[in-house]
């Protein structure tokens, strides 16, 4: 039984440190909000409704007349004219809507679905599920219901968008008997429908860039499994980046790549914390993979600069490394009101409010303090290259420096003396949606989180192992 996996409330503790194993220093960690960075408004944004909105009548057993479930229903209509639509294109035949119903379930209403043991079944509390043995969908109403509220009612749309998603997959072969290929290409689906509505192509909503970006951080913030879970679990979900990265994937590429790109081969960064034979581990002192703050300011330094000397030398430009301080003190012209920050007058890397870096690390996680320097490290980069932080692409750039940055040392652990635990994906995901522009923490230009998220991506798939001109960057003439 598929399953969306909202379970409970996950604003993760992002704690994470870092432990030499065997030489190599080793990353890991979850998720929570950034300090420092400024938060959404309490008020969640509404996806916005198309001037000729008529509600939808569309069936749901012991639904309300309104809230969530008219939300649900008017989603519901939308998606199964989405998949009779293109259904027939990616799969080649006509689209079998569901043969079993679909289910409204609230706390103490006495209703079931035909899949659960009955009224107080736990399978459905704080969740939604198809269930391909009576072909149906259900879903917790208090669930979409706070998803209206603190998010979008577009989130509502999406969480029905991936159930329906594992309906498409039980009318054609699905891509794998592993549970995460499964959810992450549910995902994917539910992507390739949320950019149906960003087209103007649903008759029951319409979104921004700021719905997109909210719904993306929901995706990181809510929905990930729990770190450390095996991948191979039965029931597993993928990580923050697995999630977001698949939803993306459906937004820009459509279904036809969510039914292509999904299968055993696929690469997953959601990985289980481990101990060798010598007894080394990647999960550290506090079984989390964390060790002080002061080293993950270390390791990054020297982690960036050996990144940075490689790529330019593979341009034939010359990388000046920027040493890391701590504290403005005589950094000469250099006004920035940053937490962190480059400065190209001292080519300086400066960390001028060190208690905010720390209270990052506390709360968030080693990674996403190394995250962080890898912005500022970016930006010297690019200013290096004689690029302009006033170049829109260029600051795209660096998300993308950094995804190529951790794709390397996802796929050859141990570069640049660095090797991720389960969880760093986690926290790069969620600082680089959460660092909106014109944040205090460290600068990240006019670009949405999803262009922030997508540079990322593609730096990890596409980018990792290659030259820096991949990412569209290139030395001087």
């Amino acid at each position: 039984m598929p399953a969306f996996n909202a379970g409970t409330r996950r604003r993760r503790s992002l704690v994470m440190r870092l432990a030499i194993l065997a030489g190599v220093f080793t990353l890991a960690g979850c998720a929570n909000t950034i300090a420092g960075l400024p938060t959404r408004d309490a008020m969640a944004i509404p996806a916005e409704q198309p001037s000729n909105y008529t509600p939808s009548d569309f069936e749901i057993e012991f639904a309300e007349p309104d809230g969530a479930d008219q939300i649900a229903r008017d989603a519901l209509e939308d998606i199964t004219d989405y998949w009779t639509e293109f259904y027939p294109e990616v799969y080649g035949k006509e689209f079998e809507p569901l043969n079993g119903r679909y289910y409204s379930i609230g706390p103490g209403d006495g209703n079931a679905s035909e899949c659960m043991d009955g009224p107080d079944d736990e399978v459905i509390i704080n969740n939604a599920f198809y269930c391909s043995y009576a072909d149906e969908i259900a879903y917790w109403r208090p669930l979409l219901e706070r998803f209206a509220s603190e998010y979008s009612d577009l989130q509502v749309g999406l969480v029905l968008a991936h159930e329906l998603g594992h309906a498409i997959q039980a009318r054609d072969a699905p891509p794998s008997d592993r549970s995460i290929v499964r959810d992450t290409q549910a995902d994917c689906f539910a992507g390739s429908w949320a950019r149906q509505v960003s087209d103007g192509n649903a008759a029951h909503f319409t979104f921004n860039e700021e719905n997109l970006d909210l719904t993306l951080q929901a995706w990181a913030y809510e929905l990930p499994d729990q770190v450390g879970t095996d991948p191979e679990r039965r029931g597993a979900h993928g990580s923050a980046f697995d999630r977001v990265s698949a939803f993306q994937e459906g937004y820009e590429q459509g279904p036809t790549a969510c039914r292509d790109n999904f299968s055993d081969k696929r690469i997953y960064t959601s990985a289980v914390f481990t101990e060798s034979a010598d007894g080394n581990t990647n999960a550290g002192d506090d079984g989390m993979g964390n060790v002080e703050y002061s080293k993950s300011l270390e390791y990054g330094q020297l982690a960036y600069n050996e990144f940075y000397q490689a790529k330019f030398d593979e341009l034939g430009a010359t990388w000046e490394a920027p040493p890391l301080v701590v504290g403005e003190g005589d950094t000469p012209a250099c006004t920035d009101d940053h937490a962190v920050y480059y400065c190209s007058a001292s080519n300086t890397v400066v960390i001028a409010d060190d208690a905010r870096l720390r209270d990052l690390h506390l709360n968030f996680g080693d990674y996403a303090v190394i995250t962080t320097l890898g912005l500022a490290y970016g930006q010297a980069a690019l200013l290096q290259l004689q690029y302009s932080m006033q170049d829109v692409r260029a600051i795209g750039a660096i998300s993308c420096l950094i995804g190529t940055f951790s794709g390397e040392i996802l796929q050859t652990p141990g570069s640049y003396d660095l090797s991720l635990s389960p969880g760093d994906f986690d926290e790069a995901t969620v600082l680089l949606l959460a660092a909106k522009s014109g944040n205090s923490l460290v600068e990240t230009g006019e670009i949405t989180a999803f262009e922030r998220m997508d540079q990322f991506r593609f730096g990890v798939t596409a980018a990792a192992g290659g030259s820096i001109s991949s990412c569209g960057l290139n030395a001087p003439s």
